[in-house]
């Protein structure tokens, strides 16, 4: 019979290596996950003319963008083209150093002029600390709606990567553990001892002894060719 210590066998330390693993590498990249989403969002906000609104976020390399804006004119209620720029640390240095004039696509690492923007999966080139500028660039007020979301793809896929292994390494060791038990019950079953041993002899009507071989009804002694019947009684032999 399979020793007890077959269930931690090489393969199954392997795998319980693997799960405590995956379980303590899933929950850092769960929480590196809830720290590096990010979100901005305001509505209705009045920009009069040659004004902006500016906010800012560290985006991690492999990060995507979610970016959802509207803006409308505060007269009619039309859309209003504005500037939407999201430029790294470098170009929003240059760009505050110049005074900060209208921004164009050639100082943004992304450039947007619109009235209303959705953009989804946009990835940054780089890690940095990116500035965000909504910029009225019109001759009159305007309503500004922004929405910015930030996923760490990276980390996501990361605790993906963990789940599936810790799916296989669960799913593997519960196959092996369940094969061992199948192959002990069958050993079980064939070892000797659990052979009967003690089986009960067929009971005859003869009696031997060194002298011959005699009838038990009535103790005439009989020949080989009395293999049925006793020739004095009948009974059966």
């Amino acid at each position: 019979m399979f020793s007890k210590k077959v269930y931690f066998n090489d393969f199954a330390s392997f795998m319980m290596v693997l799960i405590v693993g995956s379980l303590i590498v899933g929950a850092i990249e769960g929480i590196n996950i809830g720290r590096n989403v990010k979100s901005y969002d305001t509505y209705n906000e009045e920009v009069v003319p040659g004004d902006y609104m500016i906010f800012n976020f560290k985006i991690n390399e492999g990060a995507r963008l979610y970016i959802n804006y509207d803006a409308e004119n505060l007269s009619t209620y039309d859309g209003a083209d504005i500037i939407f720029s999201v430029m790294n640390d470098n170009y929003f240095e240059l760009w505050v150093n110049a005074g900060n004039p209208e921004p164009d696509i050639l100082n943004s690492t992304f450039y947007y002029e619109d009235a209303y923007v959705n953009i989804n999966n946009l990835q940054v080139p780089r890690e940095d600390i990116y500035y965000f500028v909504v910029y009225n660039n019109n001759s009159f007020d305007v309503d500004i709606s922004v929405h910015v979301t930030i996923i760490p793809w990276g980390h996501i896929i990361a605790a993906g990567i963990m789940a599936t292994l810790l799916l296989f390494a669960a799913t593997s060791l519960g196959i092996r553990v369940i094969h061992i038990t199948v192959l002990n019950a069958r050993q079980e079953k064939r070892s000797p001892g659990n052979e009967n041993e003690d089986a009960p002899v067929a009971q005859t009507s003869r009696t031997e002894n060194k002298d011959g071989v005699f009838c038990q009804s009535c103790g005439s002694p009989l020949t080989p060719k009395d293999t049925r019947y006793c020739p004095q009684c009948g009974a059966s032999v």
